[in-house]
């Protein structure tokens, strides 16, 4: 069986508060984030056979995509699309690979990393032939402001990827992350950290979950941020710390019941689809 294309989709500025995320202000801290962090990850990656599908508002300033479109020059893979909310880009997807019978769809963030074998370790999951899901359990957590490290576990995470057959291609982010167990079959990886999220102040999640890791590990697994200041923080104590092993045992208990509810209700392939809505609850995708 031919090995299923890898498509990673980022979002840079699509979202419902435009006038923020149209501000030069905004667009700036942006943007090198962008560079420092999710480009020179893409462009470590060991296996380099993937596109990187970047989604722009279609009023971004030229400036700002000029920006965005010299990356090219380390990261062949790129491709910029503006498009108006539109973040599952079937067709577009699907036309760049015509005869493929199955695509995995991977969703990474514009302010965050991933290892250098994220895409190989996709691959080596999801080889293609089946729908289903693959989730790194295991990532890292980087305090911008005083550069210390913190490892997480996170079962339902924002670097999922999925494979799927074309004729019924719903794109990575026509899933919720936290609801992923619900939606089809899960297979989780441990160990790498594979994924590194960037708390800077700006991002919807200002709080560092998880206990404290060696600086050496991110360096170690994320080279391009070798050089970068980075810290081994205090003990979280033991509140946090009993809080960080609850929070898991939630993820778990959740990941249990997504499960058994797709058993019970799921239709062909034990799978469903499900987006969420703004009112917080699921409904099926006929």
């Amino acid at each position: 069986m031919d090995k299923a294309p890898i498509v990673v989709i980022s979002r840079f500025n699509l979202a419902y508060h435009k006038d923020l995320y149209l501000s030069a202000e905004w667009l700036e801290v942006r943007l090198a984030l962008l560079e420092h962090y999710t480009a020179p990850a893409l462009a470590a990656q060991t296996d380099g056979d993937f596109v990187w599908l970047v989604l722009v508002s279609p009023a971004t300033p030229e400036p700002c995509l000029a920006r965005i479109g010299r990356l090219t020059a380390t990261v062949p893979q790129l491709r910029v699309v503006r498009t108006n909310r539109d973040l599952r880009q079937r067709k577009l997807i699907t036309g760049m690979f015509p005869d493929a019978a199955y695509v995995v769809s991977a969703r990474l963030d514009t302010d965050d990393s991933v290892s250098a074998d994220y895409i190989a370790a996709i691959r080596r999951h999801l080889p293609g032939g089946s729908f289903s899901f693959v989730n790194f359990d295991d990532g890292l957590m980087l305090d911008r402001e005083s550069g210390c490290v913190y490892r997480r576990r996170y079962l339902s995470n924002p670097f999922i990827a999925v494979c799927e057959p074309v004729a019924e291609m719903v794109g990575i982010y026509g899933y919720s992350h936290s609801f992923v167990h619900f939606c089809g079959p899960v297979v989780h990886v441990a160990g790498g950290p594979y994924w590194l999220q960037v708390v800077h102040g700006g991002n919807w999640m200002n709080r560092v979950h998880g206990v404290a890791e060696k600086p050496e590990v991110l360096r170690g697994r994320f080279g391009h941020l070798a050089g970068d200041p980075v810290c081994l923080p205090p003990s979280i104590g033991l509140r946090a710390a009993l809080r960080y092993r609850y929070e898991l045992l939630k993820m778990r208990i959740w990941a249990w019941i997504g499960a058994a509810c797709r058993r019970l209700r799921g239709r062909r392939n034990e799978k469903y689809r499900a987006f969420l809505v703004n009112s917080g609850k699921m409904r099926l995708i006929r």
